[in-house]
């Protein structure tokens, strides 16, 4: 690993460490929003993406300004969000591909007022997501093929 490399994981790692204190204490202002942006600054490349994307979660998850009381409100952890910018690197079926397989990883937290599924249902629905998805990748028979016994497997006739 080049010294370039390792400085910029280090410098991540810092400012991840930097971060962290303000993540466990009093929800963030917009003053600590804004320094937490400016450390980013100094890192390149996806080290400054991740850190950038933690600050800003963390903004959204703490601010006043975007809290919201409401019951029914849902949220993913801000591991799904850094995994959907890697998704967004990729392109048409790989990308589709990629963003379900993080959604099913990191899935939505239930709404209150929802009708409850048991856990095996929820894991099939989301199984039955990424098969449908890895069959669009294919075209014509294979794809209907691959769909019709996609359909057939989880039980979605």
């Amino acid at each position: 690993m080049n010294k370039f490399k390792l400085f910029t994981l280090g410098a991540a790692v810092l400012v991840a460490a930097a971060l962290l204190p303000v993540a466990e204490a009093a929800p963030m202002t917009r003053a600590d929003y804004d320094a937490a942006i400016k450390k980013c600054a100094p890192l390149v490349g996806d080290p400054r993406a991740v850190c950038t994307e933690a600050a800003q979660q963390q903004w959204k998850t703490d601010s006043r300004h975007n809290r919201q009381t409401d019951s029914t409100r849902r949220q993913r952890p801000a591991d799904y969000y850094v995994a959907m910018k890697k998704c967004k690197a990729l392109s048409g079926s790989d990308q589709a591909v990629c963003s379900e397989e993080a959604k099913q990883k990191w899935p939505m937290s239930p709404r209150v007022d929802t009708t409850t599924k048991d856990a095996a249902t929820v894991r099939r629905d989301a199984d039955y997501a990424v098969a449908i998805q890895q069959c669009n990748t294919l075209v014509g028979d294979p794809q209907a093929l691959c769909t019709e016994t996609a359909k057939q497997k989880f039980g979605k006739h």
